[in-house]
This record gives C-alpha cells, structure tokens and sequence, in this order.
C-alpha cells in the first residue's frame, strides 16, 4: 500500500491498538473522533476506557476478525454522541495485538440528524432528551431542565449521557413509563399525556406532562425524543382549590339562576308596567282630542305632566326590555340598506324643536352627500335619539349642538357633539356602564336612571359598531359612532324612509326626560 493510500485510510478510519487488553497504540483520527489526548489513552485499560470513557453502547470486546461488526454510539469526551461501525483485526504473533478500527457515519451527528433540536434544547421550560434505541434506551443528549428533573447523581450530566433509561431514572422498571416507552418502540406511534403520575423519585408523588416521539429510520423505531414538563406544584395546587373551586361553581350557579330569575322578573314587571301606561297614555290623548276646548289651563297643565311623566315611565319600561333581551342575546336585527346621510339628517331636525325651546342651536353636516349602508334603522334611531337628547339635557341656554356624517374607508362616522357641561375625565368610563351617571346632583335639570347610554353602546356593538367620548369638563362632549360600511346582498337599494308617526313618538318618549 503506498503512502498516499495509507494517509487517505487514515483519515477516514479511526482505530486504537491493545496488547493484553492494554491500549498501546491509536492514531490521530481516533484522537479527533474522540477528543481525547494521546496521553490519556495509552497504557489504559482497553475494556475499563470502552466502558467509562467512550461510554460504547454495545460490547467490544465480543468482535473477532473477519467474523462480525458492529454499530452503535460512542461518546466523547466532552459528551457528544457519534453513531460508528467498528470491527477488529487481530495481528502480529498468534495476534495478541488487536486493532478496532472505528468508522463515524457521515451526517451522523445528533446536530445533524435532528437540526431543530438546539431550538428545543433552549426552551427551558420543558425537559428535552434523545435516547437511542440500540435495542437498549440510551441517552444521548439532554438538556439541564430534564437533567434537574432526575435524581442525584444522574442530574449531573457526567453521570446520565450513555446510561441506560433504567440506570438514571428511577424505578423505572416496571412502572407504566418503562410499558409506555416499550409500546411507543413497538409501534412507532407518537405519545402525549398531559398528566401523568410518577411515584418512584426519592421525593415522593411527581406530575409530569409527557411527549414522546419516536423516529423511525428502514422501518425501525432508533430515536425518542422526549419532551417533559414537571406539573407537580400545578397539579397539588389544583388538588388544593377543588373544594374552592366547587364552592365557586356553586355560587355562580346560584348567581346565574339569580340573574336569570331577575331578568325574568323585569321582563314581567316591565310587561305589567307597559300596558297600563299605554293606556294611561291614550286615555290622555283622547281627553285632549275629545274634550280638549273644555280644559281649563290648570287641567290642561296637569295632563302635560301625566303625559310627560308617563313617557318617561314608558322610556324607562322599554330601556329595561331591551336591556334584559341583549343580556339574554335575544336582541333581533332588521337590517335594510338606507341612505344613512338622509336618516341621519332627518332626524336631527326634527330634534330641533326641543333644542330652540332651550334656547340651543342644533346643526348638520355631512361630508359626502349620500351613504347607503345595511343597519336597522329603528335601533339607529334610538342610538341618535338618545345622543340628542343627552346633548340637549346637558346644554346650556345658548348652547350649539352640532351633528356630523363621514365616510373613512370601510367604516362611516357619525358625530354628535355639545358645548355642554362635559364630563370629568375620571367619570367618562362610567356612563356606558347599566345605571352609571356622571352626578347625581344634575337629576333635576335631566332626569334618568343612567340606561340610556348603556343600552346605546350596546346597540351599537350589536351592529358590529364602536362607540367612543370625548369630552372636556365645562366644554362640552363629542360622541362618535363608527359602523362598517356595509351593504345587504340585494338588488333594492332605494332609501328607506323613516315613518314620521313612529319618529314622532320615539321623540317624545325619549325626549321626555328633559324640562322646558
């Protein structure tokens, strides 16, 4: 063999010598394979350095020439795994000097083989290790988190890479881990637990969530890679809480049969509150169109009052109706495409009497000259409705209310803002809230129970809309409405028309709060 050939074997084989089962000879491949020095290898033990050096997961010592080979990991010396063949030849007199030669699979490396596994490794909160399946379950490699999960001395890495699964954890056999791991072997099939009890480690009952994927190569199972987490303080602080947890459930039971029971209970005694005063409302409405001319001024001052305490009463019945329906999602759209420019409008003048008898100033812009978008016009209606009547309520005489209809994109813009008293920076969360008002002492100049705003916001959010405030203490407040722009799938575009009987009485009944 020349030279050259021999150099060029030298670099792809590895091999070490013994004599009498002393090593006295390897060569600097084995050196680069290994990462060991010469110095620590020559004149060693040959089966003691096999074993607790290079850590070989298969017996050497059982090779003979031209007989058998064999493969399997060795480990170096700072703990890496390489998968190698290895044979030996027997040479010299009656070959008592024997040379294993070691040859490293090309793209063998765990780096290598697996090139997501740093990113697994660097998640510390899962234990993360690669065991071989040689058929024994050896460790390859391990992050710190699994190690810490073992016990002393197996959670230093020097004691666990190379071991058996049955030496570093344990009472590993027999348990149902040692009949998990061999089912997942025999079948190839990928494991999860998101509970499992372990009650062998020296301290004591441990919880743990458990991956288990194996990796098959020519049809065999070779790999797991296990992915574990400890759960154990999780687990006992649930174990702790399920008397709590009971006692919750318990409560809010009863809480939601409470709630139930009383919105059922509004809803009747809303019903019941209804009908008498619609027909205390026609009663009074017949009196004016019947006997009207035969009132005295007194009599005809009482009948305002009954007529606009009434409304008011109704205006509350019906807020609380609609409250209780949206709590209970019972709340139902009638969507139609309508000119949101004109219905808009429309109903901002026909505020404007209630507005001049305040001596306040209300306006209108839009910014395009038509919209066509798909809402329900008669909660749009009760939405603006309610913003004009808390505009005028909280206006001063000589006030300006200004209403004002744009279009950005996908989404329309409807603006009402005051010069009014504003509201406190700190309060302005409140009033969208079920009976929130800004202070109390405003209840004679604008009566109310703090529904309106609440039952607005949610119409609003019922027809997939927002509603914002902006508002400065003594300077008044800007209410912007934002609903997407978007248009019913049909043919019929024309703009429905707003039904001035019913325009006329929903003023009146949400107007009714305020005094002229």
């Amino acid at each position: 063999m020349s030279t050259k050939l021999q150099i060029k074997r030298e670099r792809v084989f590895s091999f070490l010598k013994i004599k009498h089962n002393t090593i006295i000879d390897v060569n600097e491949s084995f050196l680069d394979l290994t990462g060991y020095f010469k110095s620590e290898i020559l004149g060693e033990d040959f089966k003691e350095f096999c074993v607790e050096k290079l850590r070989l997961t298969f017996d050497i010592i059982s090779l003979t020439r031209g007989i058998k080979r064999t493969k399997g990991f060795l480990f170096t010396k700072d703990l890496k795994p390489r998968e190698i063949f290895v044979y030996c030849n027997s040479i010299g007199e009656s070959g008592k000097i024997k040379t294993f030669v070691f040859k490293e699979l090309r793209d063998t490396t765990i780096e290598e083989k697996f090139p997501y596994i740093d990113q697994l490794y660097s998640y510390n909160v899962s234990g993360v290790a690669i065991f071989a399946i040689t058929p024994d379950i050896v460790l390859l490699k391990a992050n710190e988190t699994f190690l810490d999960f073992l016990d002393n001395p197996f959670n230093k890495k020097e004691n666990s890479i190379g071991k058996k699964i049955h030496e570093i954890i344990t009472g590993w056999q027999g348990s149902s881990s040692e009949r998990i791991w061999k089912k997942v072997i025999r079948t190839g099939e990928y494991f999860y637990l998101d509970e499992y009890r372990y009650d062998r480690f020296d301290r004591g009952v441990t919880y743990w969530k458990v991956t288990l994927m194996p990796i098959k190569i020519e049809g065999k199972v070779k790999f797991v890679i296990e992915m574990t987490e400890e759960i154990t303080e999780r687990v006992i602080n649930r174990k702790r809480i399920v008397d709590q947890a009971l006692m919750i459930k318990k409560q809010r039971d009863e809480l939601e049969a409470s709630l139930k029971m009383k919105d059922e209970f509004l809803t009747i005694v809303s019903h019941e509150f209804k009908t008498p005063l619609n027909v205390i409302n026609s009663a009074v409405q017949v009196m004016e169109l019947v006997c009207g001319n035969e009132l005295s001024d007194k009599a005809v001052d009482f009948l305002d009052k009954i007529k606009q305490n009434t409304l008011r009463q109704l205006r509350l019945v019906n807020n609380v109706l609609d409250m209780t329906k949206i709590n209970n999602g019972k709340i139902i759209l009638n969507k139609e495409n309508i000119d949101i420019v004109y219905f808009t409008e429309t109903i901002t003048q026909s505020a404007r009497s209630y507005a001049k008898q305040k001596g306040i100033e209300v306006s209108f812009d839009a910014k395009v000259k038509q919209i066509i978008i798909g809402i329900d016009d008669e909660k749009y209606e009760r939405i603006l409705l309610n913003l004009l009547s808390n505009a005028i309520k909280f206006t001063t005489v000589g006030g300006k209310i200004f209403v004002t209809v744009s279009q950005l994109k996908d989404k329309v813009f409807i603006e009402v803002e005051d010069t009014g008293t504003g509201v406190p920076e700190d309060k302005q969360e409140a009033i969208f809230e079920r009976f929130g008002q800004v202070d109390n002492s405003l209840s004679r100049q604008a009566e109310g129970t703090g529904i309106g705003l609440s039952l607005v916001k949610a119409l609003v959010q019922a027809m997939d809309g927002s509603i914002l405030l902006n508002s400065m203490e003594g300077k008044g407040s800007r209410f912007t409405v934002s609903l997407p722009l978007v248009r019913l799938e049909t043919d019929n575009c024309e703009n429905v028309r707003l039904d001035d009987f019913r325009l006329t009485q929903a003023i009146k009944t949400e107007f009714s709060d305020i005094y002229l």
